[in-house]
This record gives structure tokens, sequence and C-alpha cells, in this order.
């Protein structure tokens, strides 16, 4: 959900540590790719080249990590409510962006979703439904794109 009530519909494909796979329904939607400790960006409808930002550098290291380690991250507050805990980190490392609430359904604790503060200071929220744990992924999902070559962010893996 963006933060202007905006819902798009797609897949997350997650495998951790540090590989992530994000694809929205529809052609002109963009496209998130996290592997090899970087994040690529692509958007269909501009015929743009890849944009790349280190893995760490971005709140989606929050999600990816196997393990929080507690010198890089700040537990900020836990927000809790009758069906979710939602816990809010933010970098110990103040040259760095990206807030980010890890929200868990309760009382199970399982991972639901999470929400991230863009440098704007807008809040974009990611839920997660019809969760499949414990399938295997494709290597090809994750494969790291060529500077000149988006292809690889086809969806027809």
């Amino acid at each position: 959900t963006s933060p202007y009530g905006d819902v798009r519909v797609g897949k997350v494909y997650l495998r951790r540590p540090g590989q992530f796979r994000m694809e929205y329904d529809g052609e002109s939607e963009p496209l998130l790719l996290a592997t090899g400790n970087m994040v690529y960006t692509y958007e269909e409808w501009s015929k743009e080249s890849t944009s790349s930002y280190p893995l760490g550098e971005t709140p989606l290291r929050y999600v990816l990590t196997k393990r929080l380690n507690p010198d890089e991250a700040v537990l900020d507050t836990v927000v809790r409510q009758e069906d979710r805990v939602s816990l809010v980190l933010s970098p110990k490392d103040t040259r760095l962006e990206g807030q980010m609430a890890l929200i868990f359904t309760a009382p199970d604790m399982t991972f639901a979703g999470w929400a991230m503060l863009n440098p704007k200071g807008e809040v974009i929220t990611t839920e997660l439904t019809e969760i499949k744990a414990g399938h295997r992924l494709s290597n090809r999902l994750f494969a790291t794109p060529d500077a000149d070559d988006s292809r690889l962010f086809t969806r027809d893996r």
C-alpha cells in the first residue's frame, strides 16, 4: 500500500539471508530484486536501465537478514495490537536512513509483512498473504541482472 492509499498486488519470493524478489501484477509495475548484497530496481514502463543500491543501506536489510544484529539496529518501539505485533527498527549508523516496522501476527508471531518509512517521510506497507513456506525456489529467480540486460527481470522464470 502506497502512502496515498494505492494498493498493488503481486508476488514476493524470499530466501534468507539476502535473496528477495518482488513482482507486481501488471506490465507497467516496478520490480525489485535483492541478491549478492545488492538491491536492483527496474521499471518496465520506463525502459530505463537497472538501478542498484547496497542492501545494507536500505531498510530491506531487516527483512533479509537471518538474524538481527543488535550492533546494527535499534529497536525503537514495539506496537502491540490484538492480532499483530510490530517491531519498529532503525539503523544505529546515523548515516543510514530507513526506519522499518516488521509486522507479525499475534499470538503465533508469524511474519506478516513490513512498513517502511521512505526518505520523504511517507509510509509504504507490504502485507504478506497466502504465504507458502518451505518451497524450493529456483536460483534463477535471484539471478543478478547484467547492466545492459534487463531481460533477467522478465517474469516467465
